[in-house]
């Protein structure tokens, strides 16, 4: 894959938003694709997009940028879509956790478990089908990866119903080096651990 399209739905956001951005730069394997922006917010699109413009005229990598409002904009020709949206997360990860405790249930993680992992499926996982049938539609041989807590919850859900989308459910948490080459090895990157690198970080 000499020219990957990745595609980051919830883009705005200045935590997955600036990784990609990180990554794409940074990698010898991505930065010579395109990455697409995505975010229904367009304030927050257009600070994002102005950034990678920038990053990109200062790195002088071949990075192309493209960014939209409307995800069926960039989806056709991708091979990622990475899914790292959430509506209102802070708002309603707090209201989840205030009733969550009026009933005695303490919530080490809001999103994740218990009863605010199950209310953040249900208010999110709509979002993930209708997206997942965009992807089935006009770019059925991308992988969708799934970042979106509950992600275990997300990931069974989109295998239930799009079996034929190449999918992975993964979290931000695993931040140490050994995790990153687990993920290298298996996915074909590099043949052993012994032989990562560290360059496709």
């Amino acid at each position: 894959m000499q020219h990957p399209k990745v595609v980051v739905l919830g883009a705005g956001s200045l935590f997955f938003g600036r990784q990609a951005l990180w990554q794409m730069i940074h990698s010898p394997h991505l930065r010579s694709g395109t990455l697409a922006l995505v975010d229904i917010d367009e304030g927050r699109l257009d600070k994002m997009s102005r950034l990678a413009s920038k990053v990109v005229a200062h790195t002088a990598v071949p990075l192309k940028i493209e960014a939209s409002t409307d995800r069926r904009d960039v989806l056709a020709g991708s091979d990622f879509v990475i899914l790292s949206f959430a509506d209102r997360s802070v708002l309603f990860r707090g209201i989840d956790c205030e009733i969550a405790a009026k009933h005695g249930i303490r919530m080490c993680s809001g999103d994740t478990i218990g009863p605010g992992g199950i209310f953040r499926t249900l208010r999110e996982f709509p979002v993930i089908y209708e997206v997942c049938k965009d992807v089935h539609r006009l770019c059925p041989q991308a992988w969708v990866m799934n970042y979106i807590n509950p992600t275990a919850a997300m990931g069974m859900g989109i295998s239930k119903y799009f079996p034929t989308l190449k999918s992975l459910a993964l979290c931000d948490g695993p931040h140490m080096p050994k995790f990153k080459m687990r993920y290298a090895v298996r996915a074909g990157i590099v043949p052993s651990i012994e032989d990562y690198t560290g360059e496709v970080d």
